[in-house]
């Protein structure tokens, strides 16, 4: 896996085109499509930095290395349906329309307090969670905040691509 997970909002013509670039095999096609849907203000992004695999495991207690079962909890940070790693050189998933209502629903119904008030960074460092910062237990309030304000700003990017009834496009390199 990578080092920054990327959500972009996708309507379903773009994300066709997508997956014809990648059949095409034409990787060169494939940046300039995602370039484009980058540089379209008009949707939905966000840049959750590192902290994928940490808000990850926060909440379902595994790492991108051992998941062992699908939650909408894992569809919301690592899409849904992945293309194979053969046909592109970073992480790139997606999540339909309708998935994109039920991870959004499912994240609104999640109170990250909880998770939160039980947050040990020993178990943290014990399982390898990427981004290795657990080591720094003076920055332990630090690294709570900005794991809700990750997920805060996750949840409202789902809630608004549901709202305008679109796909959710996962990048992770």
């Amino acid at each position: 896996m990578g080092l920054i997970a990327n959500y972009q909002e996708i309507n379903t013509e773009d994300l066709d085109r997508i997956v014809e670039t990648i059949e095409s095999e034409v990787e060169i096609n494939l940046y300039r499509e995602l370039d484009n849907l980058a540089n379209n203000e008009s949707l939905n992004q966000y840049n959750m930095d590192k902290m994928w695999d940490s808000l990850n495991f926060l909440i379902t207690e595994e790492t991108h290395e051992d998941l062992s079962f699908k939650s909408l909890v894992t569809d919301a940070i690592f899409g849904s349906c992945q293309f194979p790693d053969d046909m592109v050189d970073i992480y790139l998933a997606f999540v339909a329309p309708d998935g994109v209502c039920d991870v959004a629903d499912a994240l609104n119904d999640i109170d990250i307090d909880e998770y939160l008030d039980e947050f040990d960074m020993k178990k943290f460092a014990k399982h390898e969670v990427y981004p290795n910062i657990w080591e720094h237990e003076d920055e332990k309030e630090l690294i709570k905040a900005d794991l809700k304000t990750c997920f805060e700003d996750l949840k409202e990017f789902y809630t608004e691509t549901a709202k305008n009834g679109n796909c959710a496009l996962v990048f992770i390199g």
